[in-house]
Parts: C-alpha cells; structure tokens; sequence
C-alpha cells in the first residue's frame, strides 16, 4: 500500500488540495513540493506569480464545472487522517511552508533540500514542528497584523487608560503568594496538557492569528482555560465532563457576573492590538454592564486573550466632570502560551492569568461562605460547637473531605474563616488539600506538597507527560519504577482537555 498525502496550495483564503497516492513522506513528496520553490530572490517572485496566476485560472475553470475535479478547492484547510499520512502546504497568502497543517518554514528562504527532511521533526508538546536545530532564517515568519482603523488610537486615547504591570493592575504584591504559585504551577501543567492537543488544522494555531475574526474553537478553548483559572482546583474522576460544544462562542463573555470577564480576540501581540482591543472591549462592557447602579470604587476584571498573549484590565468605577466613568488600567501584552520548544513552562501572560485568577477565586469564594452567612452567624444559638477556639476548628478540619466543609460555614464566624481558608487550597483524589510547591519541575510537571486522606504528608507530582517525565521523577524522588506505577492515577475535569494529566501521589518518608 502506498504512503497518501496531500500536497496543498492556499491563495487567497482557499486551499487548493492535490491528491498523492505513494511516497508522501518527507524524503519523497516532501522533497518534490519544496523542491519547486526557487532559492534565487528573482526567480522566487516570478514563480510566485506565475503559480497564483494557475490558482486562478483553476479557481475560474472550478466554478464552470460540476465534475469532481483535482485539486479540490475549499475554504477550510484539509487534515490528516488514517488514510492521508502527509501533507505538505505552501501557503501564498503568509509565505510559509506546512507539513502536517503546522508552519515550518519561511517560503522565502527555506531550508536545503539536503536539510529539509532533517528540520522536520515535533516540539515539546508532540505536534508537527520545525527541529530546536532549525537556523531561525528558516523558521516561519507571521505577517504584519491587518491595519488598525486611524479612529481607534482617538477613541483609545480619550478613555485615559494606563499600562503598567500585572501586580499594579491587580494591587497586589509584586512577589507571589504561596497560593498563587500552587495556582500558577497547576496551570503550567494544564496549559503543557492543552498544547498537545493545538492543531493548527482545526483553528487551532496561526490560522487564528492571520483571521480577521476569532473562531469559535479558539473561544470555547480560551474560556475552559479561565473557568479552570478563576475556579477550585478540584479533581475527581468521578467529575463529569462538560461537553465543548455546549458552550458559548461569543467572543465577549461574563465568567463571573460582574467581577470577570474575557475578550477574545485573533491577535494581540502588538501595542496597537492591545489599544484595539481595549476600545472594542469597551463597547462591548457599555452595554453589558449598568454602571449606573454600581458605587463609585466597584471594580472588576477583563482578560484580553488571543491564542497565544493576554492583557489583563482593571475598570474601576469613578466619577468624572459629575458623571460616573471608568478607571482603566491595564498590561502590556504578555505571552501566554509557551512556544514550539521552551526551555521553560513559565509564561508571564499565564502568571498574570493565574494571579487574576487566584483573586476573583478568593472573591467569590469570600462571597460564598463569609458574606452570605451573616445572617446564620447572627442567628446563631451559642452552642459549645459555636465557640470552639480557631485551633480547634482548624485540628477537626485537618480530617474532614472538603465537602463536609462547606455546610461548617455556616455555624460562625470561626468556623466560616477556617473553612474558607481550607477551601482556597486544590483538592486532588487520594488527598485532602495541596499546601505549598516543591521544587521539582519540568516543562510538563510541577509538584507539590499535600495531605492525603490518612493525614499523612506526600508528594504529588502533576505531569501531562508521564512517558517523558518518568525517569526524571524516579531519580528525583527516588521511586522504583514498580511503587512509580502504583501510585499513578488519572484527574477528570469539566474539560477533556485536562484528561492527559496524570498524578503520582507517594509518601515523603519512604
């Protein structure tokens, strides 16, 4: 049987998509696709020019005929399959070269025909990637971001908004606490777990980028990822899975009503993006939220986001010239997914998310079991449960599941603040709360120290990779590889996404 492939061109928004029934691998079909581009500067743009033109020209001969013809012409890029092995694209519109529906190569200067199968190889995360020994020249290049309309700058600048850091948008201390880092270390671990499954092919990937609108894969992704930010880091198999289909796709979205919101967008990884995007959030909170029932000071939160970068915003409600208005400040625009081949998981844009995220938790969570049981606490009777000492409360907590601890709330102020104080920590199955980091990290793990259920401290270790991080861990934690394999168990979430992530749960004192 022969090895199929596609080999492909796009011109124009649409893909020409040639069948190729034997020798699609690298060394044969691969080699003759990028073998046709010229290396020479002059006759690089005459074969340009000379292949859009046979684009056309199929492009008018397609819409004369009603036969199937080959190439077939669509407007969504083709994928692999069981049956197509290799595909191999050269994309006219952004001069970049795909293998697989993922950007490889600079169309303008690709690699030597003796160096091309060996710069085809996957990154980090196992999807389709150029090589870590790929010279830059040859790397793919995104195009100069669509023209932002004059009028934007104008309308940006009389909304007085400032830039300055995630720390001072979020007025909280330039270092992080504790519980952030706990926060931000799982989600460098959900994010490795997301990356495998970012295929260009399916909106996905740059595609996203050179659209002049966010498509609705990239909008249900983005918004699983801030529900599992700004929520309890609570996993369980037993936690049923949400479908992503069911979600909104509006671009514009409250994930907590009135406290946080999301905007996403195709691109924003440049400052006249960032202002672009401000203006078009702002339209979107003036009709969405009523400030004139809210105090002077109410703030809430807006997370910017495209695929790959993040810009926080804070909108204060102030009063100007008599009249209510907002504050706003807000960051730069940060990196929010790692690249094809990091050296490290840390991101600032997933900092700062995970940062906003910790505090609109502890909000709401606040919200949720102090301020919505005042009323029990003024009612309450005066029992000898009622005034057991913080220690006390805190020694019978230490054995209780979490879901016991909600209901304790509501007994006293006591008991309330060391139940929320419980509650702000991850929940994992086969522990009872994650209490600090420790040090051992890769760029699909990070690890923790915990509690288990018989009160015992263990290490868990969280990896989306176990198969690359396994030798690591077991010299680490000095883990035989037959205890590594027992004390191995899967998470579920609301997400599929999450599902690769896998947990090693073993005692410290071994």
């Amino acid at each position: 049987m022969g090895t199929r492939g596609f080999y492909v061109y796009r011109y124009k928004g649409f893909y020409y998509v040639f069948f190729n029934q034997y020798d699609s691998y690298p060394e044969g079909l691969g080699v003759q696709v990028a073998n046709e581009i010229p290396s020479d500067p002059t006759e690089f743009e005459s074969y340009v020019a000379s292949t859009k033109k046979y684009l056309l020209r199929l492009f008018s001969e397609s819409k004369e005929s009603d036969e199937g013809l080959d190439p077939e012409i669509r407007q969504n890029p083709p994928q692999n399959d069981i049956f197509i092995e290799w595909m191999y694209e050269i994309d006219l519109d952004n001069y970049i070269f795909h293998v697989d529906g993922e950007p490889l190569f600079d169309i303008r200067n690709m690699p030597r025909i003796d160096d091309f199968t060996s710069y085809i190889g996957t990154n980090s995360y196992g999807c389709r990637s150029f090589t870590t020994d790929t010279p830059e020249e040859h790397r793919y290049k995104l195009p100069p971001p669509l023209p932002v309309a004059p009028e934007v700058h104008d309308i940006h600048e009389g909304l007085h908004s400032t830039c300055t850091s995630t720390h001072e948008v979020l007025h909280v201390p330039p270092e992080l606490r504790g519980i952030e880092e706990i926060r931000f270390k799982f989600m460098q671990v959900f994010i490795a777990s997301s990356m495998r499954t970012l295929y260009n092919s399916i909106g996905l990937g740059i595609n996203t980028v050179l659209s002049d609108k966010v498509s609705d894969n990239v909008v249900t992704r983005l918004r699983v990822i801030v529900d599992t930010l700004s929520g309890p880091l609570v996993f369980s198999n037993s936690i049923a899975s949400v479908d992503q289909k069911s979600l909104d796709t509006s671009p514009f979205q409250w994930v907590v009503k009135d406290i946080l919101c999301i905007l996403a967008v195709p691109r924003l990884d440049e400052d006249l993006l960032v202002q672009a995007a401000i203006v078009h959030l702002m339209q979107h909170i003036e009709n969405h939220f009523q400030i004139e029932v809210h105090a002077v000071g109410t703030m809430f939160h807006a997370a910017i986001m495209s695929l790959y970068h993040v810009s926080i915003v804070r909108l204060k409600v102030i009063e100007r010239d008599g009249t209510k208005a907002f504050e706003l400040t807000h960051t730069n625009h940060l990196r929010f997914l790692p690249t094809e081949h990091p050296t490290s998981s840390f991101t600032p844009g997933l900092e700062a998310l995970s940062r906003l995220g910790q505090l609109v938790f502890e909000k709401h969570l606040r919200q949720d079991v102090l301020d919505r049981n005042y009323v029990c606490h003024k009612l309450a009777s005066g029992s000898m449960i009622e005034s057991l000492p913080a220690e006390i409360c805190i020694s019978i907590a230490r054995y209780l599941p979490r879901t016991a601890l909600k209901p304790l709330t509501t007994i006293s102020p006591t008991w309330a603040q060391v139940a929320f104080e419980f509650l702000l920590h991850p929940w994992i199955e086969r522990s009872r709360s994650v209490e600090s980091t420790i040090a051992f990290e890769t760029i699909h793990s990070s690890s923790f120290l915990a509690t288990d259920q018989d009160g015992r401290k263990v290490a868990l270790v969280l990896t989306s990779n176990l198969k690359f991080d396994r030798d690591d861990i077991h010299q680490t934690f000095g883990i035989s590889p037959e205890d590594l394999a027992d004390s191995v168990f899967n998470i579920g979430y609301v997400s599929d996404l999450w599902r690769r992530i896998y947990v090693l749960a073993f005692p410290l004192s071994r």
